[in-house]
């Protein structure tokens, strides 16, 4: 009877285990489905942000190659596998978001049996490990982060699966000693680094495991920091192949704070992304009435820190497991715990010390792979959790936890609602709408947001107030009736870095502007506006405005006729990011407009691009000649100079400085007369004629002019003082010029092309030591300058300082140049220091260039006659032509020789 009572307890034990196993492969088959729904789940719905757009935008190239070289031009720092594997997975699969976004899916949806594999290598025996593999797996398969990244185009599905593959392959190659499991090992981990460069913080913590473990150097310890040490200097030699970047790149990032690092540390998902940074979406728990809704999401914070106590309880029940395994000598287990307490602290703390010690670049999510050690702490405190229901309760929990983050996770907008605020317009607007977006940076971002065929256009600038200017100038010309009366002028704002929007509200208001606003919370948050104007009457609009419109139609039919020509995509480009007080968001918005066939629309937003800054005016000049067409420039300078005669001048006298680096002298010159027609006349008006006769190398009227100028005018831009003396100094009047160049250098001593341009005057005058002390000024600041060495060069030949000038002719800036004036100057320089080999080597290449330093070389070189050569030198003397004193020199040489 006990015989048999024993066989019937031991096969109901055996069945209760295989009951057991079969429960537990049902649900981890469950969950891992379920893991897998949520990441296919809307899986294109998302707008495609700012790092997506750096990794697709280049998608089109030819070959890899083209590709890879613009997507690292528009992303430099950025890991290089992602982007790679997206190339060759799109031409597989097709290029559209939904199929790219898939490969990161499978990456992640890969990742959960790697995790769960993880796990039961970590905590053995067999009911410990399949209890921790099941915890973990609920962690990955619904964790928010894990999902959120696994539903879009960038490296973290990657560094995630190679975290965990590479950690895996560590453990079995530890366990089974076989090779492949090592060279697994390193390959995820080379992976790992060419996916995030910050993934190299993981290194440390292999190493630091390594050596507890061995408590030596063994030959295991060495290959294996060998190996990872070539990948480390690998990684460095790639990173410091980026060129340098803009500092402004930088100033998203600042220092962490201790508190920041300390909430990272122990706070686990809730910090790297969840409700706390971008959740909830406004369409997450939408079937439910608004209030109720409006419950629910704010019920996040309090599942926020029921995610900050389990992170918590994982870290405090690591430390406890790790002193618990070192009292009964467990090492095995005392070293999965110490790995795990590393793996989870170590990174975060080294990431911390590089933005103090080299530059602020903490970011949270640059060191999410340390989130797969607090999973594994949580499945293993819950695996030793000594009861089945205490057990299931743990994993309900998890369940409960990670549920409802992704309820308010899931539904689109989560990142940027690009799609939705676009489609807001579109599904509010007839026909006439425009879009005024803040930041040309994320125009490319919206435009590849945008359907195939839109019919709103979008137009950037940088700064609000010009947004806020622009609305009220196209509401006022809607309510002139210039425009269409079914115009909608809509406003969208990026608050990333500006939350405070009151500015721009106050500024609407203050010009009578009324708007709707539309927030869309998200990654990057948005701010829709529609903007109306509440009074009935608008500004009057000057004559310059209609006389534009009816010049600018000219242009418009040429633009209609070229259509398929480069001019506008030219100007497009070169604008881009031209800023907005350079008449940029006005050039913008007229290129769009005459893309899209506008051409009224364009008219109206060139005239105030030719307003906001003159060199938008000489822009439109050139655009009008590539469609055959002709912009008066005493037009473009009355536009220019739109308004009080006071603000008039005040512009001529900010736009002076920039005018004499352009190149349209037409416009120059009408800004000139035009500033002389206002009323008082504006004394800025005989610069620009003066600079303008000066390009048209009138050098008498220029000098009048400029004169006229410096009679009302104390302060000249170092520009027109350079002009002016160049000027005075073609007319003769060298000594006038001295007075002007000297006063400019008074007031502008950095300016060293004055010093040049004073060099050259002195010499002229023979005040040649003067003239080398001006020249060695601006030789300082520009040493490969070549005529400023020929100028420096030739006076001190003219003061006999040879050897000084013979260092000059050697100089690379000019050794190699064949112009006659450079070749006889350096024979000077060469013969007057006795160098008379040299010196022949340069007359016989000038004897090549003219005939007549044929015959000189001839009497002095080829066959030295130097009686029938100072004859010739001498008959050239009583014809009143000067000889240089070295040519005597030589001569004295060669006749003490024969």
């Amino acid at each position: 009877m006990d015989r048999n009572s024993g066989a019937t307890t031991a096969v109901s034990v055996e069945a209760d285990r295989v009951s057991t196993r079969y429960a537990h492969l049902a649900v981890c088959l469950l969950v891992f489905f379920l893991g897998v729904v949520v990441r296919l789940h809307n899986l294109g719905l998302e707008s495609i942000d700012l790092e997506e757009y750096a990794c697709l935008s280049a998608i089109d190239a030819p070959d890899f190659h083209t590709f890879f070289e613009e997507q690292r031009d528009l992303y430099p720092y950025g890991a290089p596998l992602a982007p790679s594997l997206i190339y060759f997975w799109a031409r597989v699969a097709g290029d559209s978001i939904t199929r790219i976004r898939l490969l990161f899916a499978l990456a992640s949806i890969l990742a959960m049996p790697v995790a769960y594999w993880l796990a039961r290598l970590l905590f053995a025996p067999a009911q410990k490990a399949h209890r921790a593999g099941l915890a973990v797996l609920i962690c990955v398969a619904f964790s928010p982060v894990h999902v959120f990244h696994a539903q879009e185009a960038r490296m973290y599905a990657f560094v995630s699966l190679f975290t965990l593959l590479g950690m895996t392959a560590f453990l079995l190659g530890l366990r089974t000693n076989r090779r492949r499991w090592w060279w697994l090992h390193l390959a995820a981990n080379a992976a790992l680094v060419s996916s995030h460069y910050f993934a190299v913080f993981l290194f440390p913590v292999y190493g630091i495991f390594l050596l507890a473990r061995a408590r030596r150097l063994s030959r295991l310890v060495v290959w294996w920091g060998v190996g990872h040490g070539l990948l480390a200097l690998l990684l460095v030699v790639w990173v410091s192949a980026i060129p340098t970047q803009a500092e402004e790149l930088y100033s998203y990032y600042a220092a962490p704070t201790a508190y920041t690092v300390l909430v990272h540390f122990f706070a686990g998902d809730s910090t790297v992304l969840s409700a706390t940074s971008f959740f909830p979406s406004d369409a997450s728990w939408h079937f439910l009435p608004d209030a109720a809704g409006v419950w629910v999401r704010n019920a996040h914070i309090l599942f926020d820190a029921l995610l900050v106590f389990m992170t918590l309880a994982a870290l405090a029940g690591g430390v406890f497991f790790l002193a618990s395994s070192i009292r009964q000598t467990r090492r095995e287990a005392a070293l999965s715990w110490l790995l795990l307490l590393c793996w989870a602290l170590l990174p975060v703390l080294l990431i911390t010390a590089l933005s103090f010690l080299w530059r602020p670049v903490y970011g949270s999510r640059y060191v999410m792979y340390s989130m797969f050690a607090l999973y594994l702490l949580v499945g293993g405190v819950i695996s030793h959790l000594p009861k089945k229901r205490l057990y299931a309760a743990a994993l309900l929990f998890l369940a409960l936890i990670y549920g409802y983050q992704l309820s308010i996770a899931l539904p689109p907008q989560t990142r940027s609602a690009w799609r939705q605020s676009y489609a807001y317009v579109q599904d509010h607007s007839g026909e006439d709408a425009l879009i005024l977006l803040e930041d040309p940076f994320w125009l490319p971002v919206l435009g590849m947001n945008m359907p195939e065929e839109p019919h709103t256009p979008v137009v950037a600038a940088f700064r609000r107030d010009t947004l806020c200017d622009a609305a009220t100038f196209l509401l006022d010309l809607r309510a002139a009736g210039i425009v269409s009366e079914t115009l909608d002028v809509w406003v969208l704002l990026v608050t990333t870095t500006d939350f405070d929007e009151s500015p721009f509200s106050d500024c609407l208001q203050a010009k009578q502007l009324g708007y709707q606003r539309r927030g869309y919370p998200g990654e990057r948050p948005l701010a829709l506006y529609h903007v109306v104007r509440t009074a009935d009457s608008a500004a009057a609009l000057p004559e310059t405005f209609h006389a534009f419109m009816r010049a600018f139609r000219a242009v418009g039919e040429g633009a209609a006729d070229f259509a398929e020509e480069d001019a506008i995509r030219t100007l497009e480009q070169d604008i881009r990011y031209l800023p907005d007080e350079n008449g940029g968001f006005w050039l913008r918005f007229g290129a769009k407009m005459l893309d899209i066939g506008q051409c009224d629309f364009a008219a109206i937003a060139f005239y105030r691009a030719a307003q906001e800054h003159f060199t938008a005016a000489i822009r439109l000049a050139a655009l009008a000649e590539q469609f055959d067409a002709v912009l008066d420039a005493d037009l473009l300078a009355r536009v220019a100079l739109d308004g009080p005669a006071d603000d008039g001048c005040a512009r001529l006298a900010a736009f002076l400085q920039p005018a004499c680096y352009v190149g349209n002298t037409a416009i120059i010159k009408a800004l000139g007369d035009t500033a002389l027609r206002l009323e008082p006349p504006c004394t800025y008006g005989y610069a620009y004629k003066g600079l303008a006769q000066h390009r048209y190398e009138n050098h008498e009227q220029a000098a009048l002019f400029f004169q006229r100028y410096y009679e009302s005018e104390a302060n000249a831009p170092p520009e027109i003082a350079e002009a002016y003396g160049i000027s005075l100094s073609e007319t003769g009047a060298y000594a006038a010029a001295v007075d002007v160049l000297e006063s400019g250098i008074e007031a502008w001593p950095d300016y060293h092309w004055l010093r040049m341009r004073l060099g050259i005057a002195l010499a002229a005058l023979d005040r040649h030591e003067e003239a080398v002390a001006a020249l060695r000024v601006s030789y300082q600041h520009a040493p490969e300058n070549s005529y400023i060495v020929y100028l420096l060069m030739e006076s001190l030949v003219a003061l006999g300082r040879y050897e000084e000038a013979v260092a000059l002719a050697e100089h690379p800036a000019i050794a190699a140049g064949m112009e006659p004036w450079v070749l006889l100057a350096r024979w000077r320089a060469y013969t007057g220091a006795g160098m008379d080999v040299e010196g022949a080597r340069l007359l016989a290449r000038l004897a090549e260039q003219q005939a007549e330093a044929g015959v000189f070389y001839q009497h002095l070189y080829d066959a030295p006659e130097p009686v029938k050569a100072r004859a010739l030198f001498e008959a050239l003397e009583e014809q009143g032509e000067a000889v240089y004193p070295e040519v005597y020199m030589l001569l004295e040489r060669l006749e003490q020789s024969q």
